[in-house]
């Protein structure tokens, strides 16, 4: 893309346009804005029916990524895309950063001005015209987050306080540092503190058909509200299942091997995040996000879709 020259302005497309032969022997219009060898990336005029009016594409492939509206608006559409390519494009003809930010496309527009480009919808930006040129974004899709609403996900974890307890001082009571060290790439690493489990401790729950499980963690197996009687047992076994949960699940014991080892500063956190996702309803919330700010998708997995 590196002989696609910039264009800004409405009549700079229009200009382009003109000056560029369309290739010979091609089937429809078909003008490139690089090399003439290349209609990867071409420049095409597209009459409205509606209201008769002319506006210039720039096109990627087959997408129409950037119009040339004469009312001096820039349309954006991704088409669906968020390459690098559909970046670099856009970098190349408008001469404005396009980069990747929290797994969205974001545009920006100058003084630290940013714009989410929406993989289907059209974002619309307008140049000003005065010295310094600055850019102005006209319309743009809203954009929402998914955000962790802290006071109701401690409110939630209240539930399953003495697990937490009880986890806690299993990771204080086992945890050992492995003297073995693994070599990557000619540097050697010291393995991280972990828990040892030994396949005797699953040898129980594989006997009652432990894995066959087809809806997810059993979070009952760590809730306060539970039968006093059975409560550490069932909390030893919710332990088990976190270890395997972090090792890829019970398929991993049909190895012949003495147990497992689970880095103890995962069992936490995955703890959190089963009971985050379990109670997602109440813990999750959708936030609208100032203009130009890219939302994180961290947790956007982590909620249960409505059917």
């Amino acid at each position: 893309m590196k002989e696609i020259k910039r264009i800004v302005t409405y009549e700079e497309a229009k200009l382009r346009y003109e000056q560029i032969k369309p290739i010979r022997g091609r089937a429809g219009d078909v003008r490139p804005l690089g090399d003439r060898k290349n209609d990867s990336y071409r420049i095409a005029k597209r009459v409205n029916p509606l209201n008769d009016t002319t506006s210039y594409q720039c096109i990627l492939y087959r997408t129409p990524l950037v119009e040339f509206k004469p009312d001096g608006d820039i349309e954006i559409n991704m088409g669906g895309w968020g390459s690098v390519a559909t970046r670099v494009f856009i970098e190349r003809l408008l001469h404005l950063n396009c980069y990747a930010k929290n797994g969205s496309s974001v545009l920006c527009l100058g003084n630290n001005a940013e714009v989410v480009l929406h993989k289907t919808k059209t974002t619309v930006i307008r140049r000003q015209e005065v010295y310094p040129f600055t850019w102005e974004l006209a319309s743009s899709e809203p954009v929402y987050e998914t955000q962790l609403n802290k006071k109701k996900a401690n409110a939630v974890r209240a539930q399953y306080s003495e697990f937490e307890k009880y986890l806690r001082g299993m990771v204080n009571l086992r945890t050992e540092q492995r003297e073995s060290t693994i070599t990557h790439r000619g540097e050697k690493y010291i393995l991280p503190p972990s828990i040892r489990f030994d396949k005797a401790e699953f040898a129980e729950m594989e006997a009652r058909g432990f894995g066959v499980r087809t809806e997810g963690f059993p979070v009952e197996l760590m809730a306060n509200d539970q039968p006093e009687e059975s409560k550490h047992s069932n909390f030893y076994k919710a332990v088990l299942e976190l270890a395997l949960a972090i090792r890829g699940g019970p398929s991993i014991l049909r190895f012949p091997d003495i147990g497992i080892h689970v880095q103890s500063d995962t069992l936490l956190p995955r703890f959190r995040e089963i009971v985050y996702r379990h109670h997602s309803a109440e813990v999750f919330e959708k936030v609208l996000l100032p203009v130009g700010k890219a939302a994180s998708k961290k947790y956007d997995s982590w909620v249960k879709r409505k059917e």
